[in-house]
């Protein structure tokens, strides 16, 4: 097996290959002088957001989307509606089902996207905030 040197991300890690297996060495290196600057260390990492995680949310948007239109969730949801459907499909998986048996959606794909709609309609402000308020 044959790998060529190479740093991988700006955090600099580099493959060694010893027989046929690949390790990474998990200490970072000081940058490489071939390495491109880029100051963006105060931005979220969205590589960390594991690609099944997307997969699932993306399915659950789907279906939203034969039922209701793309983007119909930009005009907004009560919070309750969205957390009460978030706790159902939660609760499901809890309770061993994986899947929606109405449209065969992965229950935790639900969860995520209620979290994803209530986060993309606060940045919107289109969220309708009914959560209860202690008065202080």
């Amino acid at each position: 097996m044959k790998v060529k040197e190479y740093y991988m991300s700006d955090r600099g890690y580099i493959p060694t290959v010893i027989g046929d297996t690949l390790i990474l060495d998990t200490a970072p290196l000081t940058e490489s002088p071939s390495t491109a600057s880029k100051n963006d260390s105060e931005k979220p990492d969205l590589s960390h957001i594991p690609p099944e995680f997307l997969a699932a949310v993306a399915k659950a948007f789907m279906v939203g989307e034969k039922k209701y239109g793309r983007y119909n969730y930009y005009k907004g949801h009560k919070a309750s509606q969205l957390i009460a459907a978030a706790m159902r499909h939660l609760s499901a998986w809890m309770d061993g089902e994986e899947n929606d048996p109405v449209d065969g959606q992965p229950h935790l794909g639900s969860v995520g996207a209620c979290i994803a709609m209530i986060l993309k309609q606060q940045a919107l402000g289109t969220f309708k905030d009914n959560r209860y308020k202690a008065s202080k």
